[in-house]
């Protein structure tokens, strides 16, 4: 059983939110305050096993002034479905017969097969001067019916909720015993036999403790002169002292873990690790605890986990990051995943991520849609598209989707010079949330598909040479990206039109007819700059190059902007790139016009509301 649909109306961010799921692990991205933890928090309410009290502060804020005395109820609404069956695809999924039996007439149907339908409404009683909530479930034709607290129980059994939020303290999880910790070393058997004799040798070491110790047999002594004050029963041992618990449960109650991590000598105590061994502790401890005793504590053979971990990166390296991720998915049928990190986003298939925005006081969502928007028939992205982003989100990529604005490039001249460029014009790229992203071979076409409005809606530029037929092969990724028609491609290629009618109206930004980036920076009149450059690092290889006889003659009367152009391309480019923007950022009037409306526009895009 998994969570096929949320909806959500009035409750924090989510004034009318609605997000439709998948089994297996799902990827919540978006800035801080984004709606994100709201959403987990919402599934909590129905599923969760201490659902809290809805406050006045729950209730969505359209206004500043708004009161929410006087609002329109919360309402958040789970539509729970059979999981697929993994052998056979094309078998269509039922509940078990128990849960089919559990919950008689409240059980519905479509199209798309069997349906469970959980709500909860609450809205402020003026009466009672707090807000009330109730439980119910509803059908296909809007019946609503009550999910009186055994329902809940139930459903709860059936499917439990498990929230590992951002703020885990390892401290907390390691002595707290209603903590996942706590509840696995409650649940720990000891056989009867084995326990007799624990206790047995556990009392012979603390009479020799005592015995032996006189700071103890003191204490002993001391409590021994109370039998006149409070009736002590004149029995022998009617005064003990347990340096060590007596009982194997006790002890399990404080059982330690120790780790000797990599150039360690010695093992530690959890607590004395960094916060980053800290977190991952909690991590292990949340996913022992769901593989071995979630169906015990439901009371449930058929518990079916879902789970939700918030932040998982925290205070872990780039790869722990990843391989933290990668041990997500046996966990449960459904996870869902909340993150900052491009490096927790790189594993997971792009049509399990979900965006979320807030431009305003309400939350919005984007994700891939399944078909493509003007065409139902066809998939939003082909086979090859898929693999191809894969690739590219795996290899760096996946830093768009925490972009507020994508600069989009060719090479790596671009990547060193334009965030010293930004700078110069007072552009702070990582402030503005602005990612630059190279294209290696102009392959821009699979990210603009995902980027579109009808997608994840995330604004972008291209900064691209103009070289060969580069800007009608731009139109044409254009047009299979869906920015603009078909007919427009055909009629606008050869018009000579292409920068004003297309490509600048789409963001869009080409260097003068044949040039790179080097070109681009030579003809604005830089000559002097790269040779200084020249002059200071390879002075020797500049003037060997032009010394072979097959470049005597070549360029005898070639322009020194053409030699260095030549002998730069078979240098370090992206070197002289960095190098010469450095000295072309003191003065930044002379930057070359269209790198400078180029970042000027992506800043504009990063400041627009969504």
């Amino acid at each position: 059983m998994y969570i096929h649909r949320v909806h959500i109306r009035n409750f924090r961010c989510l004034g009318n939110f609605e997000i439709i799921l998948n089994p297996g692990v799902s990827l919540f991205v978006g800035e801080n305050n984004s709606g994100k933890s709201t959403l987990l928090y919402a599934i909590d309410k129905i599923l969760g096993r201490n659902p809290s009290q809805f406050e006045l502060e729950d209730f969505y804020a359209p206004t500043s002034g708004f009161d929410p005395r006087t609002s329109e109820p919360i309402e958040i609404d789970i539509e729970l479905r059979p999981s697929p069956v993994a052998a056979n695809r094309s078998v269509t999924p039922s509940f078990s017969d128990q849960f089919i039996q559990d919950f008689t007439g409240k059980i519905d149907t479509d199209d798309k097969g069997q349906l469970f339908i959980g709500c909860v409404k609450a809205r402020y009683d003026s009466a009672t001067q707090q807000v009330q909530h109730r439980y119910y479930s509803i059908n296909a034709a809007g019946i609503e019916s009550p999910l009186t607290n055994r329902d809940r129980y139930r459903l709860r059994s059936y499917v439990p909720f498990y929230l590992v939020n951002a703020f885990r303290d390892s401290d907390k999880q390691l002595s707290q015993r209603g903590s996942f910790w706590g509840r696995l070393l409650e649940a720990i058997p000891v056989d009867a036999t084995l326990a007799a004799r624990v206790t047995a040798s556990l009392s012979l070491v603390n009479d020799d403790l005592v015995t032996n110790t006189p700071r103890l047999q003191e204490i002993k002594d001391r409590f021994m002169e109370l039998k006149d004050v409070i009736g002590l029963a004149a029995v022998p041992g009617c005064v003990q002292i347990h340096p060590i618990p007596p009982e194997p449960q006790d002890l399990l109650r404080n059982l330690d873990v120790l780790l000797q991590t990599r150039g360690s000598s010695n093992q530690f105590r959890l607590s004395q690790h960094g916060e980053g061994m800290r977190s991952l502790a909690v991590l292990t401890i949340f996913r022992i605890f769901v593989q071995t005793l979630v169906r015990e504590e439901n009371e449930n053979d058929e518990a079916n986990p879902i789970l939700a971990i918030e932040e998982p990166e925290a205070h872990l390296h780039p790869h722990t990051q990843r391989a933290v991720v990668e041990q997500l998915g046996p966990l449960a049928g459904q996870v869902f995943v909340t993150t900052h990190s491009p490096k927790v986003a790189e594993p997971f298939e792009i049509q399990r991520i979900y965006l979320f925005r807030r431009p305003g006081p309400e939350a919005v969502l984007r994700y891939l849609p399944e078909n493509h928007p003007t065409n139902p028939a066809q998939s939003f992205l082909t086979e090859p598209v898929k693999v191809k982003l894969d690739r590219y989100l795996k290899s760096g990529g996946a830093e768009l989707f925490f972009a507020r604005c994508i600069i989009f490039f060719e090479g790596d001249s671009e990547r060193l010079a334009l965030p010293v460029f930004a700078k110069a014009l007072g552009i702070n790229l990582d402030q503005l949330g602005i990612t630059l992203l190279p294209v290696f071979g102009k392959d821009y076409e699979p990210y603009l598909r995902i980027l579109h409005q009808t997608a994840f809606n995330i604004p972008w530029i291209i900064l691209s040479d103009a070289e060969g037929n580069t800007l009608k092969e731009l139109v044409s990724k254009l047009g299979k990206a869906g920015y603009v028609t078909q007919a427009e491609v055909g009629t606008l290629s050869d018009s000579g039109q292409l920068r004003n009618d297309i490509l600048l109206p789409n963001n869009c930004f080409c260097y003068g007819d044949g040039e790179d980036f080097e070109n681009l920076l030579l003809k604005a009149g830089f000559v002097t700059e790269y040779q200084e450059v020249i002059e200071k690092y390879e002075l020797g290889a500049f003037k060997a190059f032009f010394d072979q006889q097959d470049k005597r003659e070549k360029y005898a009367s070639a322009s020194m902007e053409m030699k260095i152009h030549d002998f730069v391309k078979t240098r370090s480019k992206p070197f002289y790139a960095r190098m010469v923007a450095e000295k072309i950022a003191g003065t930044p009037n002379k930057i070359p016009s269209v790198i400078k409306d180029a970042l000027k526009r992506a800043k504009e895009l990063a400041e627009k509301d969504d």
